[in-house]
């Protein structure tokens, strides 16, 4: 089970609030995506 996992310790499932699914792709995506949170994943966890 997914759940139970040793990697899921790192997850999570941000919820953006106001945002639609074609925001990413329209430009209208500095001001409703919070790039800072992969940012920061990928220094954390990947560098």
């Amino acid at each position: 089970m997914t759940r139970d996992s040793k990697y899921t310790a790192n997850k999570e499932l941000p919820v953006i609030e106001g945002a639609v699914h074609t925001d990413l792709s329209d430009g209208g995506a500095d001001s409703v995506i919070p790039f800072d949170k992969p940012a920061d994943f990928y220094i954390k966890y990947l560098t």
